[in-house]
């Protein structure tokens, strides 16, 4: 078949680029990436949280795990709160040592709503080493306390309404990393074509 080489080519492109139906249907509830800069002893990881909750679910808490608490962004109407062990709540036993939560009421923002995401969290990492995927975790709420959420969370049990989520942060490519990409994408275009002139 001579199509079948375009139509894998273009396959590969739309699920590097989460184009393909039912990508976001697999979303997880909460999902958060992190951008790495820095040079050694002196990185900053910048977070960005998506809420992927139905309303009326805001996320109002968000914690991350590193060498030290050393936040150095907050975004608009968020504070630095104390580190946080969820334990208690049926999360792991490692306290949370960086930790944001709201400063004003459950609205939107400065919350974050059904389908958006809020950058502005980031934090100091002094190891030599560039940070790998650091562990994270959110808490939901409905503010009437009405609506229940109890797939893969922690809290669920005591409160529905209030679900946590714990896991590791999506690493965000560098620039120069998603160039190369695109250049090995169009060099396997490239072979699959076939030559003009060509018997």
């Amino acid at each position: 078949m001579p199509h079948r080489g375009r139509i894998a080519a273009r396959a590969a492109i739309a699920l590097v680029l989460g184009l393909l139906p039912g990508a976001a249907a697999r979303a997880a509830p909460v999902q958060v990436a992190q951008l790495v800069t820095g040079l050694p002893g002196n990185w900053t990881v910048s977070l960005t949280v998506t809420n992927n909750l139905p309303a009326p679910f805001l996320i109002y808490l968000v914690g991350a795990r590193a060498d030290a608490p050393d936040i150095v962004g907050v975004p608009t109407d968020w504070a630095v709160n104390a580190p946080l062990d969820l334990s208690p709540y049926g999360g792991s036993a490692l306290p949370y040592d960086n930790v944001w939560q709201i400063t004003t009421t459950y609205t939107v923002p400065p919350t974050i709503g059904p389908g958006g995401s809020l950058g502005g969290f980031a934090l100091r990492v002094t190891s030599a080493e560039r940070p790998g995927t650091l562990p994270w975790f959110a808490f939901a709420l409905d503010p009437d306390g009405v609506a229940s959420w109890t797939a893969g969370c922690i809290n669920c049990d005591l409160y529905p309404y209030n679900p946590g989520f714990e896991g590791g942060m999506v690493p965000v490519p560098e620039p120069a990393a998603l160039g190369l990409l695109g250049a090995a994408l169009a060099g396997l275009c490239a072979l699959r074509r076939p030559r003009r002139g060509a018997a």
